[in-house]
């Protein structure tokens, strides 16, 4: 009896957490809604309160961080408007708004730097990596694997020799996209996860040649600039500007991605 009773309690429990998951869910979903219809009103200001409650809440998408940083690009803080543009982007590689938007933003920029040209094969592997994100890689490398595995199955119990033939040959296939399917997610989710980059918020930022207050000016970054984060030390970073000039600045200027 006391079994049935606690297996009845703990029915209850999930459906209750269920329950609650399902009302917070709704509740945000109302609340971004509400941010959606301020921002097409054109009260910008309350439509970033609401996109950043729901934030805080815990809740985050593409579609979040590119009508956040909308948002802050209207009200001309362009800052906040680039940090939530590349945010975006982590997530969304392949959204072609994402990606113009974030380029206008950019060109509000002073002094932006001239990134320096990559090799064409890297360019070439970025692009096939971020052309679908890693939720898209991973199905893919799964349901690949699982076809895979099927068509060696096939292969086994065929006694045709054509048949075994094309089974072969398409497992192998299918195997190698799913390897590479999985490369592609892993790279994407280590980029993700690095936290080696960060965006500018100072309006101007001195970078010295060491992490001292008193060690030489090596140049100044402006707000929105994207940088490359190298090495720590205290209150300092070591960064690296996309034209590959390098130097010390305070971790308060800078806003992780």
């Amino acid at each position: 009896m006391n079994k049935k009773i606690y297996k009845i309690s703990i029915i209850f429990t999930l459906m209750f957490f269920a329950l609650s998951i399902s009302a917070q869910e709704k509740n945000e979903i109302i609340i971004f809604e509400k941010a959606n219809e301020l921002y097409s009103q054109k009260e910008y200001e309350q439509a970033i309160e609401k996109y950043q409650k729901v934030l805080k809440n815990g809740y985050e998408s593409a579609e979040l961080y590119y009508n956040l940083a909308n948002s802050y690009y209207r009200t001309k803080q362009l800052n906040y408007s680039i940090y939530y543009y590349e945010k975006a982007k982590l997530l969304a590689p392949d959204d072609e708004d994402i990606q113009n938007n974030s380029e206008m933003a950019k060109l509000l920029v002073n002094n932006r730097p001239t990134p320096i040209p990559e090799l064409g094969i890297i360019i070439f592997m970025k692009k096939i990596v971020t052309a679908r994100n890693h939720n898209f890689w991973s199905y893919l490398s799964v349901s690949s694997f699982i076809i895979s595995l099927f068509l060696a199955a096939y292969f086994l119990i065929s006694r045709s020799s054509t048949t075994k033939k094309i089974t072969f040959s398409v497992s192998v296939v299918a195997l190698f996209i799913s390897a590479l399917s999985f490369f592609f997610t892993h790279k994407q989710l280590n980029f993700l996860k690095a936290k080696n980059r960060a965006i500018v918020f100072s309006v101007t930022s001195p970078v010295n040649s060491s992490p001292d207050e008193n060690s030489t000016k090596l140049f100044d970054v402006y707000e929105g600039f994207n940088v490359k984060i190298a090495d720590v030390s205290g209150v300092w970073y070591k960064i690296i500007l996309e034209d590959g000039k390098q130097g010390w600045i305070k971790k308060e200027t800078l806003k992780i991605l």
